[in-house]
């Protein structure tokens, strides 16, 4: 499954495109589908995207689903929701305040996007500059609100101070791992702690100092095979040069490790806590299976039996240990 794309994006013009961008003639309906066709090829049988032209994202999904295309499974978020003039504004519902916005949220929701994409990212970092951003108050009713109507939401945040809030407010989700610096370990154990999924999107970062240090990556046969020949030929020619030359890429090529070892932190603390937690439950379910028998608690004994009969059976069918007519250890009969 792919879990974070805009379908459609281009470099330089995604964020430019507006509620009007999208077209249902049969030259851009083919052009999207055949895009569709490359997961496939490639393997994907599942896409998220992350915040787009909503129209553009629902028609393609109603088409998925009526089965009148051939193409991944299709989740989407529609349009983002953010604060007026906030990350992805120009593709977004603009939420000042609630009550006040209600309508502009509850017309959102209507479109029933199946999570929702707010944006919790004032910038100011690389080469991107400040902006204006949700108060943590309004984050908190947005993501209230959705949930009161049944609505998943995942937030966009890029590090570890709005991250933790967003965690804070009740999101379901990270749509990023933290990029901006190392994060804490405090951090590391309160995602694992609430098994808040995020995506990695490393991808992301890995893209740029790619495409402009070693673009013959375009002429593996993949990317021939799903990429058209004027595409192509506009990475090479247009977007390889702009990118050495970009300072962003600069920047994802120097953090992109960070991200890596903010990735490694999380996964070892989630299987830390794993094991500990596994610990404490073998713990309890060996106090409860080896009671001793006449102690005196015969429905905890005649629980204890009956698991170690279901446990045995199981264990013999999936051709683990058990011979014919023999008892699991510790058992005793009923």
């Amino acid at each position: 499954m792919h879990t974070h794309l805009h379908e459609g994006k281009q470099s330089g013009d995604f964020l430019g495109q507006r509620r009007e961008g999208f077209s249902t003639t049969i030259e851009s309906l083919e052009k999207l589908v055949s895009k569709l066709h490359s997961y496939l090829y490639c393997g994907v049988t599942s896409i998220y995207d992350a915040g787009n032209v909503a129209p553009k994202l629902y028609y393609l999904r109603e088409l998925e689903r009526a089965g009148k295309i051939v193409s991944p499974r299709i989740f989407c978020a529609g349009w983002f929701v953010t604060c007026p003039g906030g990350h992805g504004s120009p593709l977004a519902a603009e939420i000042s305040s609630l009550p006040a916005d209600a309508k502009k949220l509850d017309n959102h929701l209507k479109e029933r996007p199946d999570i929702v994409k707010i944006t919790y990212d004032e910038r100011n970092w690389a080469t991107n500059p400040l902006i204006p951003i949700l108060s943590k108050a309004v984050l908190k009713q947005i993501i209230d609100y959705c949930h009161s109507r049944n609505f998943r939401v995942t937030v966009h945040a890029s590090n570890e101070l709005r991250s933790r809030e967003a965690i804070e407010c009740g999101a379901d989700s990270l749509a990023h791992t933290v990029i901006q610096s190392p994060i804490t370990e405090e951090f590391a154990d309160l995602v694992s702690t609430k098994r808040v999924p995020l995506a990695t999107t490393l991808q992301i970062g890995e893209s740029y100092p790619r495409l402009a240090e070693h673009p013959e990556f375009l002429d593996e046969p993949l990317y021939r095979d799903c990429i058209s020949t004027k595409e192509l030929e506009y990475l090479r020619s247009v977007e390889a040069p702009r990118q050495k030359t970009n300072r962003r890429a600069a920047w994802m090529k120097v953090m992109t490790p960070v991200l890596q070892e903010n990735i490694r932190k999380i996964q070892e603390q989630r299987w830390q806590n794993s094991r500990r937690n596994g610990r404490h439950f073998r713990s309890r379910l060996y106090s409860r299976t080896r009671t001793p028998a006449g102690s005196g608690n015969l429905g905890l004994g005649h629980h204890n039996c009956r698991y170690q009969q279901r446990r045995h059976l199981l264990r013999k069918r999936i051709g683990i240990g058990g011979g014919k007519g023999r008892r699991a250890s510790g058992s005793r009969r009923c």
